[in-house]
């Protein structure tokens, strides 16, 4: 499957999901003999948003000229 946007769901947008999600369920208490589950979350977050800004920063340098 050929990714035609910076947006795919299997990169950093769906990193940034499974860490709010992580997120939320650390907050909510969920789980509240597992703190670590809230920095995975974290670490989820940060990758997720850190993998877009470089995605974003770098997609019109791959452009070919016609």
């Amino acid at each position: 499957m050929k990714q035609t946007s910076i947006y795919h769901p299997i990169g950093p947008v769906g990193s940034i999901l499974i860490g709010i999600v992580l997120c939320v369920l650390h907050f909510a208490q969920v789980f509240p003999g597992l703190w670590a589950i809230g920095m995975v979350g974290l670490a989820f977050l940060l990758g997720g948003v850190i993998m877009l800004m470089v995605r974003i920063m770098t997609q019109n340098k791959n452009k070919l000229p016609k």
